[in-house]
């Protein structure tokens, strides 16, 4: 009886497993705008944290290159594109999406596009503190926020873009305290009382 049980536990694993990579995923190049990090480099870190989901059989660039024309698509941003971009990797979903280095925080945008309905399936935009160096980071939140999981909250709260309000009434004052100095001259009758003999009476 355990042994069936069991032979019945792998069954039942083995077809999860089977249904957890039957969809496929390819990354079309993700934008930078404001960043170090080039398009190559933030395309290659969405692949590597779609991996870590184990949610997808992920394309990597290998898979890409053997079956499309990579440069044909480098500039492949809209949806009609994207579209015909995963139709012809023979994919079911395709990803794509921008990353912008705004001022003192960083706008990870991204979208999954599913091929078949030719239709957004999700899309999320997190504003993180500009922490480039934290990027991959921050594309695994934007990436487990779109699949409704929760980002570790440490984590979340350390990259997060604080947008604090500026309460200080001294904003935009000059402060004119400190030492002075000054010079005066005079002409006329007042320059000459000024400049007179001590000896002259007032």
């Amino acid at each position: 009886m355990k042994t069936k049980m069991k032979f019945i536990l792998m069954i039942i694993c083995l077809m999860t497993a089977s249904e957890i990579f039957a969809q496929s995923i390819a990354v079309a190049p993700i934008k930078t705008f404001g960043l170090f990090t080039n398009s190559a480099t933030a395309t290659r870190l969405t692949q590597l944290e779609l991996v870590k989901l184990n949610k997808y059989a992920v394309l990597d660039k290998f898979d890409i290159s053997e079956l499309a024309d990579p440069e044909k698509y480098d500039s492949c941003f809209g949806k009609t594109c994207l579209i015909e971009y995963g139709k012809t990797l023979g994919t079911d979903f395709i990803v794509s999406g921008n990353i912008d280095g705004l001022g003192n925080k960083i706008v990870v945008s991204l979208k999954i596009i599913d091929i078949k309905n030719g239709e957004v399936a999700k899309n999320n935009s997190v504003e993180f503190d500009n922490q480039e160096h934290e990027l991959q980071r921050m594309i695994g939140i934007v990436i487990e926020l779109m699949h409704g999981l929760t980002p570790e909250p440490e984590t979340m709260k350390r990259l997060a873009f604080k947008n604090e309000v500026i309460v200080s009434n001294n904003v935009d004052r000059i402060n004119n305290s400190g030492p002075r100095m000054g010079v005066a001259y005079t002409v006329g009758d007042l320059n000459e009382f000024m400049v007179r003999d001590e000896k002259q009476e007032d």
